[in-house]
């Protein structure tokens, strides 16, 4: 399943050519931006649909997100800014269950911190919390 959509979500006065959001699942690359197997030394990554594929922009830190295993075993939804014919700038990442949406979040309870990307809180150093926030649609 592919949804690609120039939607709602950007902010007033954004220009909506560019605002972008698309479902699929997310796959690895190897450096030459070829499908490869999934392993823990990944770092560049892109989002199949049915008939396309998007890749994230190299100088994107938010697609560090895709590092993690738990995240990229799911449906995943992203917004994004479309740069370019099929590349993508991440705004927010979501991932889907049974048509819901969920927002993806690493959180410090120690701290009361949420991160984009897990691993060590930077303030307490104890590791982040993989959640799934339930997203209300407005």
């Amino acid at each position: 399943m592919c949804i690609r959509d120039r939607s709602t979500f950007l902010a007033q006065g954004a220009d909506p050519e560019k605002g972008f959001r698309v479902r699929g699942r997310i796959i690895c690359l190897d450096t030459s931006g070829r499908p490869q197997k999934c392993s823990a030394s990944s770092d560049e990554f892109a989002i199949r649909c049915t008939k396309s594929v998007y890749f994230f922009l190299a100088e994107d830190h938010k697609a560090r997100i895709f590092t993690d295993p738990l995240v990229r075993q799911r449906e995943i939804e992203v917004e994004g800014w479309l740069r370019g014919s099929n590349q993508l700038e991440i705004i927010r990442v979501f991932s889907i269950k049974e048509g819901a949406r969920f927002e993806i979040q690493y959180f410090c309870s120690v701290c009361n911190i949420k991160a984009f990307v897990g691993g060590l809180c930077w303030c307490c150093q104890q590791e982040f919390e993989f959640r799934e926030v339930p997203v209300s649609e407005q």
